[in-house]
């Protein structure tokens, strides 16, 4: 018995192991987008707390929106049922929300 000879890998082995490589590096990281619609590992971790806040604020008036309105037609937008002073009126209250996270 004996060794095959050592030799470089082809043009078609060398694609063959670049197409694999990009299939196992695509992980959670590239796939998990997030509001903006970036892949979480593209986000900076500075980031993190404003979009965060961000985040629960906007959560937190919708649930206001929803409590308020619950009965609400399904197709009816939000301009239509809210004033600008009640929709600033939940803001403050979610910022209040959000700061205490």
């Amino acid at each position: 018995m004996h060794a095959s000879p050592v030799r470089e890998p082809s043009a078609s082995q060398r694609l063959a192991v670049r197409n694999l490589n990009k299939v196992v590096e695509l992980s959670l990281l590239d796939t998990l987008k997030v509001r903006d619609g970036r892949a979480i590992g593209d986000v900076r971790f500075g980031e993190i707390e404003t979009m965060r806040m961000a985040n629960a604020m906007e959560a937190s008036i919708f649930r206001q929106i929803q409590r308020k309105y619950a009965f609400a037609a399904h197709d009816t937008k939000l301009r239509e049922l809210l004033s600008a002073d009640e929709l600033n009126q939940m803001k403050q209250r979610a910022a209040e929300v959000a700061d205490a996270q």
